[in-house]
């Protein structure tokens, strides 16, 4: 049994407290409340509010607003409610979840990852996967009943009383809750405090399946409870319905079933078929969420991004690609349907062998003007189908203009490569941070020796001599960086002397693949080039772009999936050319690849976050804008 919290309400009614909370606020944005203070208003009156909150806090004359509700459109139909408090509201709730969250941290479960610190949405669906591979083949899909609605106040007071030993905090809460709620319950989604909440009501689920066959991954009001058997996932469902019901709550009876991985079933946006995680980000979802008080579009139920445009990946075998209803692309497996989007979300379509994409579905594509790339099995590209190329006229010709004038050209190419450097560096540090190998720490002296001496002017040839130096260095130590199931001495491309070569080389050509993708898009054309040679059927432009994302991007992915072991080189088979990968393997690199693509990322230009695929677009479109105003580029260069 841990401590119980203490001192929490005269902590949260310091101004310095309430002033942080305030900065929290104003950093997540949103509308006003019931009282239409927005927070630009409250921050020319800061230090006036916050003193009035403290006193009303300290003299027990504190009333919190009504919430403003706001509907918003359900895929299925209909809406759902989001409360929106008032900004003094949120300012103290804040204060008061500032505590809450690292106080709780001990308490909670390893199985549950929604809106904790240092767990994310990708964390539950590897864990998901990972109790698959164990033997855990089966799955209780579930679904809890208007979740939200239905919390019990009483019983959430009791469990906060568990933890915390604070007569005037836990009224506050109840003073939140009835103003909120509605014959004793209901938690409203809108309130900054509501997570935190809404996970420790739902911890004596993820105790419960913390021992024993079966385990629950839970990520919010969305769990998954895997079994290796039906009957025990039966017992299961059995087991959890038993235990929401002592809490007022039920299992939807008709959202909640028994399927095994076979069969497939969605979770967190992603589709787990067999062995297969198929992401959907552009999954609505159909359950209420508590989210911030304000209204991000750009974001889905789970608080990811929503990126604009996704590469669609048909890699496994007996795929199939169709057109649907409203022009709608569907892609199914075995006659199962897995997957139904617009061609619009797409940036891009790979299409592997053996598998089969109808001629509507394709023309769809295409008038959609999205690439299509037919892919071999290695992951290289067999043939493109896509739109034309040529009415970008004025910015081809500076491409060519910039590729023909040496001074010109010297300096693009030097800001390419010295990127390329830094980020090896830089990658070397970040995985070295917790190892400190001092043979790491010279070579990334060596390497900043060699970015020092990167000449001034002359041949842009002869800046490969220094890429080719410093990707020696590097190469010689990222092995270190790895398990020691995996062996790595030096880089082999063609043929891969290794499974993590192949890993590396794979990696690297669907990067490639997505820069050329992005590049299509930003108007440029594909063949001209500063850097690398300029040869007819070759994507020289994207073969630039891509060196200031080798190393953040695919060579950070394949150490983080091989130290995770996502990825293990029995995956890959050795044959006469070297190391191939296996089908399952690869699909299992997509999987990982993308959702490293989907990870945040701060721009350094606007200091924004966004997903790694958004920076790449951006970048060919700030390339191109570059050429067209004959200014500098600044290729994306890493934090360390």
């Amino acid at each position: 049994m841990s401590r119980k919290l203490k001192g929490l309400f005269y902590t949260i009614a310091e101004a310095s407290a309430l002033t942080m909370a305030f900065a929290r606020v104003k950093e997540n944005g949103g509308a006003p409340g019931t009282d239409h203070v927005t927070i630009e208003r409250f921050e020319k009156r800061l230090r006036h509010e916050i003193g009035n909150l403290v006193e009303e806090l300290l003299e027990s004359r504190y009333q919190p607003r009504i919430a403003r509700p706001v509907k918003i459109p359900k895929k299925s139909g209909g809406t759902r409610q989001l409360m929106i408090p008032a900004i003094r509201d949120r300012v103290v709730q804040t204060a008061a979840s500032q505590l809450l969250v690292p106080g709780f941290e001990p308490i909670f479960e390893e199985s549950s990852f929604g809106y904790r610190p240092g767990r994310s949405v990708d964390q539950a669906i590897w864990k998901v996967d990972k109790y698959r591979r164990e033997g855990l083949r089966w799955a209780v899909d579930a679904d809890i009943k208007s979740y939200f609605d239905n919390v019990s106040h009483e019983q959430l007071i009791l469990r906060l009383n568990e933890h915390v030993n604070d007569e005037r905090f836990t009224d506050l809460v109840s003073l939140w809750l009835e103003t909120y709620g509605d014959n004793g319950k209901g938690l409203p989604q809108g309130s900054p405090i509501s997570p935190v909440l809404a996970n420790l009501f739902l911890d004596p689920l993820d105790e419960a399946f913390k021992h024993g066959k079966s385990r629950i991954v839970r990520y919010a009001d969305d769990f998954v409870l895997l079994a290796p058997t039906r009957d025990l996932a039966e017992e299961a469902r059995e087991k959890a319905s038993k235990l929401l019901g002592k809490q007022g709550l039920k299992l939807h009876p008709e959202k909640t079933r028994i399927v095994s991985f076979d069969q497939g079933f969605r979770f967190l946006g992603c589709e787990f078929v067999r062995s297969i995680v198929i992401e959907d980000p552009w999954d609505e979802g159909e359950n209420p969420t508590y989210a911030p008080a304000e209204l991000d579009e750009s974001k889905d139920r789970t608080g990811r991004s929503i990126p604009s445009r996704r590469t669609l990946y048909l890699a496994s075998p007996g795929t199939r690609l169709s057109l649907g209803t409203g022009d709608c692309l569907e892609v199914s497996q075995a006659e199962r349907p897995r997957l139904r989007l617009r061609p619009e979300m797409l940036d891009r379509l790979e299409i592997y062998p053996d598998v089969e994409v109808d001629m509507s579905a394709l023309r769809t594509i295409l008038e959609t003007r999205v690439p299509v790339a037919f892919m071999n099995a290695g992951g290289d590209i067999s043939g493109m189908a896509g739109p034309r190329v040529g009415i970008n006229a004025k910015l081809h010709l500076e491409q060519a203009k910039a590729s023909l004038e040496e001074q010109r050209r010297f300096k693009i190419a030097k800001a390419i490569v010295s990127a390329r450097i830094h980020n090896q560096r830089a990658l070397l540090r970040r995985l070295n941070r917790s190892k400190n190998d001092l043979s790491v720490v010279r070579t990334c002296e060596e390497i900043n020796r060699v970015l020092r001496k990167l000449p001034k002017d002359g041949a842009t040839s002869t800046l490969m001599a220094y890429e080719a130096r410093s990707a020696k260095l590097y190469w010689d130590v990222l092995g270190q960086m790895l398990p020691e199931t995996w062996i790595f001495l030096r880089r082999r491309r063609r043929p891969p002397e290794t499974p993590f070569d192949a890993l590396l080389s794979f990696l690297s050509v669907i990067l490639t693949n997505d820069i050329e993708g992005a590049v299509l898009r930003a108007g440029l054309h594909p063949g001209f080039a500063v850097l690398h040679s300029v040869k007819n059927g070759n994507a020289a432009c994207a073969t630039d772009l891509v060196e200031e994302f080798r190393g953040p991007v695919a060579e950070a992915c394949a150490v983080t999936l091989a130290a995770q072991r996502a990825i293990k080189p029995e995956g890959f088979e050795k044959g006469h050319n070297g190391f191939h990968i296996s089908s399952p393997t690869r699909e299992a690199i997509i999987r990982g690849y993308e959702r490293w693509l989907s990870r945040s990322i701060k721009d350094p230009k606007t200091s924004t976050s966004i997903p790694w695929r958004q920076l790449i677009l951006r970048q060919a479109k700030r390339y191109a804008k570059a050429l067209l105003t004959q200014q500098s580029y600044k290729p994306y260069r890493m934090d360390y």
